[in-house]
């Protein structure tokens, strides 16, 4: 399956965010379980999706930002559902 847009675009931010080349990341099936990567830098990542992409993310789902595919395909969710509901 080839990477969306949104995908590298998260890539990008969850290197910076998380202090791991963008390179481990792509190769890792999950970020705490492949990189270590704690809960709170999982927080402090779905703080910058949120700030970039203007949306809201749901605290019961931080689970989801656990791989860079899974992260993607919620943020993905998530802007369609506001598109959905506001048209824009």
């Amino acid at each position: 399956m080839t990477p969306t847009a949104i995908e590298y675009e998260l890539l990008e931010l969850a290197a910076e965010t998380l202090h791991v080349p963008v390179e481990r990341l792509a190769a890792a099936g999950s970020f705490s379980r492949d990189l270590g990567v704690d809960s709170l830098a999982i927080v402090e990542l779905a703080y910058r999706i949120e700030s970039k992409y203007d949306i809201d993310l749901d605290s019961k789902h931080l689970d989801l930002l656990d791989s860079p595919r899974s992260a993607a395909r919620y943020v993905e969710s998530v802007m369609a559902a506001r598109l959905d509901r506001t048209g824009c």
